[in-house]
């Protein structure tokens, strides 16, 4: 019976091929949108979910409340770690990362400069599930100057060359890691693109001990930078072990100088599984996601299945005046209700079944220009995502059951007599119905109509309130270690060339995330931070003239720097700029003309400059302090004029070769601001904007 009602059903929709592609076309569509997005939220739901112990995997985070200020921060003390595996059985294993962001590469001649370098424990292999393809997991990263790099360093830098055992050169801060700048290459790891942790480097904590023994030997607790994770044992609860830590934490009160009296120090534990959704503070490793956005999105894969469903319905139902004939004649020869009603349920499901094969076909097209959406790529597999296959089936499926049942009911019901004598009429009801399903398909699609413009002005707003600076036109170029204190020639060559606007340099690349290497202990005059000393740390960026105007950041009050504010004074007098957040968090209502005291000296404030961002644009724009450069110069920002992009790039380029004889390795700053966007706000973004 089944196989003549799909027979019958697959004659029919060759004879209406006009009918069957828009019906299938409408159902693929739907049901290819449903699989793109079923992809995204999978993708996001299984973060980090790779490490083979990745229910036991705990960071570490920190939350400071002094007076009426909380502050959440990832960086624990050196010690830290160790003590706790030392002191609680609990704790099977922990391990540290210090970041030491881009580091200049050597190998065969040329150089690069490469982001994700992380100074790590030994037992880092043994709290992560990274796959080392290469190498032994339990001594890669023991003695000093060894590193580890991802598979991709690995095919970048050595082809196909055996890179174990080999050197390589990398320098990066001289401070932590010495004036050696050789490493030996003792494993290559894979990174999957799924984990809140990304890197290229990883070299041995031992390298921090041997280059800067007096800072790095287990008992600076004053210095907090290190990321902590911890293994538990499976019977372990997180809750004492926080207490442990709140326990440590009380002990070390004493050091002198540590100034924890004014401060309540909490310690959480959070599972590794829920960093990249539930996490979000400034100094996060990658910009993470928003679990509110995955309810969004699965609210629209199912709105846009529905509209697919309704109009197969009204479609079907629509034609039910062309094969009213077919069904007297059907219930003439004998055919029962049942039995048509089965038909046409049949030429559902092949409809359905037929939408599903176009469907993945639609997914494989389109699943490059959704990776490029989002910034990262999504994988599908038939043999990895069968499970979801087989839902997204049953749900097709079910949805041209749901489909079909109304039309197959509705033409079933004819009587006979009336259709052959041509006198019959589809009904109130059925035409209250079919009115009721229309309203319904324009009411989603005027809502997602509505929601995406509604989405993209509330975009648009975010990102021009939050940057507070023009981020187009701007070319950046990475010069650390590069020019040889050669930037104010460099500068002033790229000055003549036509097409150039102006040219700036900073310490950091914008955007960037918050660390403790930023933080710098100042005292603002006349604030009280609740310690002996006065101080408080406060972000810090070093810049060269015109930073403000390469950078389309507007001046609030006072004045900018000269050239002038470059030079060391005998006096310890360098001025500075603050952010409108750092005069408002200081309670200062007249900024120009304060200072800041820095182990002694006075540091007046020159100028105020308007908010802008310098993190994540999901995060708060927290007080800045703009200092003037006085040594090497890292990252050059060039401006250049309209619609002369491309021409004046190959200058910029030129101009380079003539002062370094390092790759000329540069970027866009939109760009950046694009690619520090979680990939779910780029996508709503990109979605808007369609």
């Amino acid at each position: 019976m089944l196989k003549n009602y799909l027979k019958i059903a697959w004659r029919n929709l060759k004879r209406r091929p006009g009918y069957t592609l828009i019906n299938v076309g409408g159902l693929a569509v739907g049901m290819a949108a449903c699989l793109l997005i079923a992809l995204f939220v999978r993708d996001e739901l299984s973060y980090d979910d790779f490490h083979e112990n990745a229910d036991r995997i705990y960071r570490l985070n920190t939350v400071t409340e002094r007076g009426n200020r909380t502050h959440e921060s990832l960086h624990m003390p050196a010690p830290m770690a160790p003590s706790l595996v030392r002191e609680q059985p609990a704790v099977e294993s922990a391990v540290r990362l210090y970041q030491l962001y881009r580091a200049r590469v050597e190998r065969g001649g040329e150089t690069f400069y490469e982001s994700g370098f992380f100074v790590v424990d030994s037992t880092f292999f043994e709290v992560f599930g990274f796959p080392l393809m290469q190498g032994d997991p339990s001594t890669a990263l023991k003695a000093p100057y060894n590193v580890v790099i991802s598979q991709k360093m690995a095919e970048k830098h050595f082809g196909g060359e055996n890179p174990l055992g080999q050197t390589i050169t990398l320098k990066a801060n001289e401070y932590y890691t010495g004036e050696r700048t050789s490493y030996t290459v003792t494993g290559v790891t894979r990174v999957p693109q799924n984990s809140h942790l990304q890197f290229n480097f990883l070299t041995s904590f031992a390298t921090l001990r041997t280059s800067t023994p007096n800072d790095h030997k287990e008992s600076p607790w004053l210095y907090s930078a290190y990321y902590t994770y911890l293994l538990l044992d499976e019977e372990a609860d997180p809750s004492e072990i926080e207490s442990a830590v709140r326990a440590l934490e009380i002990d070390q009160r004493d050091i002198p100088g540590a100034a924890l009296e004014d401060a309540r120090l909490d310690y959480v534990l959070q599972p590794i599984e829920r960093i990249h959704l539930h996490s979000n503070t400034n100094d996060e490793l990658q910009p993470g996601g928003d679990p509110r956005y995955l309810y969004i999105f699965a609210a629209v894969a199912l709105l846009i299945l529905g509209v697919a469903c309704v109009n197969y319905t009204n479609l079907a139902t629509a034609r039910s005046a062309r094969r009213a004939r077919e069904v007297g004649v059907r219930k003439t020869v004998g055919a029962t209700r049942g039995s048509l009603a089965g038909q046409f349920l049949g030429e559902a499901l092949v409809f359905s079944f037929l939408a599903l094969v176009v469907a993945l076909g639609l997914t494989r097209l389109a699943l490059p220009f959704f990776d490029d959406l989002l910034g990262r790529p999504l994988s599908f597999s038939y043999a990895r995502d069968g499970g979801m296959l087989a839902a997204l089936a049953a749900a097709g499926l079910a949805g041209g059951l749901l489909s079909g049942s109304y039309p197959a009911l509705f033409l079933s019901r004819f009587h006979p007599t009336e259709v052959l004598r041509g006198d019959f009429r589809l009904g109130r009801r059925g035409a209250l119905l079919r009115g009721g399903l229309l309203v319904f398909q324009f009411g989603v699609s005027v809502a997602l109509v509505a929601g995406t413009v509604v989405i993209g002005q509330q975009l648009d707003h975010v990102r021009s309130r939050r940057l507070g600076l023009d981020a187009e036109r701007v070319v950046t170029v990475h010069a650390r270690d590069a020019l040889d204190n050669s930037y104010d020639a460099f500068k002033s060559e790229l000055l003549q060339q036509p097409g150039v606007e102006h040219v700036s340099a900073a310490s950091r690349e914008l955007p960037f995330p918050v660390d403790r290497d930023m933080a710098t202990g100042l005292a603002p005059e006349g604030v009280d931070t609740g310690n002996e000393r006065g101080i408080m740390d406060v972000n810090t960026l070093m810049v060269a003239p015109d930073f403000t105007e390469t950078m389309g950041i507007s001046l609030a009050r006072g004045r900018d720097f000269t050239s002038g504010d470059r030079s060391e004074r005998e006096d310890g007098r360098r001025p500075v700029l603050i952010n409108e957040a750092a005069a408002e968090a200081f309670g200062w209502e007249e900024p120009v003309g304060k200072t800041f005291t820095e182990d002694g000296d006075q540091i007046p404030v020159i100028g105020v400059v308007k908010n802008f961002n310098y993190q994540s644009l999901k995060t708060k724009i927290e007080p800045l302090v703009l200092m003037p450069y006085m040594y090497q110069e890292d990252h050059v920002m060039v401006r250049v004029q309209p619609g002369s992009l491309p021409q004046t790039l190959e200058k910029i380029q030129a101009t380079w070769g003539q002062f370094s004889d390092a790759s000329f390795d540069y970027g866009f700053l939109d760009r950046r601001f694009e690619i520090g966007e979680p990939g779910d706000i780029a996508l709503l973004g990109e979605l808007a904007g369609c």
